[in-house]
């Protein structure tokens, strides 16, 4: 019974961002990659609303949300994303 407890509040606090970045691992060391994620998303909201108005209106209010958790995620997640044989930028 502790271990889905766990295991639920483990899913709870990961942020949407973090588990992108455990379920797409490579060969690449990408530490923190929830939190560069998101705050990507935050800092280039005019380049990603060339294309449409709509992204960044999304976009945006979910990275803001989803970061504090993406770094407790991130933080859960760092020796597992941070392990491969080549550096990578996000």
């Amino acid at each position: 019974m502790k271990f889905w407890v766990m295991l639920l509040t483990l899913a709870t606090l990961s942020g949407c961002a973090s588990m992108w970045g455990v379920a797409t691992k490579d060969n690449k060391a990408r530490p923190w990659f929830g939190v560069k994620a998101d705050w990507y998303v935050l800092t280039h909201a005019a380049e990603l609303g060339e294309k449409t108005w709509l992204l960044p209106v999304v976009a945006c209010p979910a990275a803001a949300i989803d970061l504090p958790f993406s770094a407790v995620g991130d933080l859960v997640f760092w020796p597992y994303l941070s392990q491969g044989m080549q550096p990578s930028g996000l």
